[in-house]
């Protein structure tokens, strides 16, 4: 089985990656890997889901998971982010005068 999906559990929610590990008639046990975190649970088939955004191939699977290991691996103290961009326009008007 091991299918993955990116789903929306409702409306308006975040967009979840979610591997369905095992089927029976009437349920599926699936493992939702979300806000780093892991969660195995059944659900009902006739449960509803807002929506089932995409299937991920093998390889965008693949893909996905080298991408988080990057990013937990990357050492935030070390990390030089600025996101204020009224700073770096304050910053150049000094520059000028």
């Amino acid at each position: 089985m091991n299918e993955n999906y990116l789903i929306q559990e409702n409306e308006g929610d975040d967009i979840t990656l979610v591997e369905v590990l095992m089927e029976t008639e009437n349920a599926v046990f699936v493992e939702d890997s979300s806000d780093n975190y892991e969660i195995k649970y059944w659900r009902r088939k006739s449960d509803e889901i807002f929506d089932i955004i995409d299937k991920l191939t093998e390889e965008q699977l693949i893909e996905y998971l080298d991408a988080s290991r990057d990013w937990e691996d990357m050492d935030m103290d070390d990390a030089d982010f600025d996101f204020d961009e009224d700073d770096t326009e304050d910053e150049e008007a000094e520059e000028v005068k």
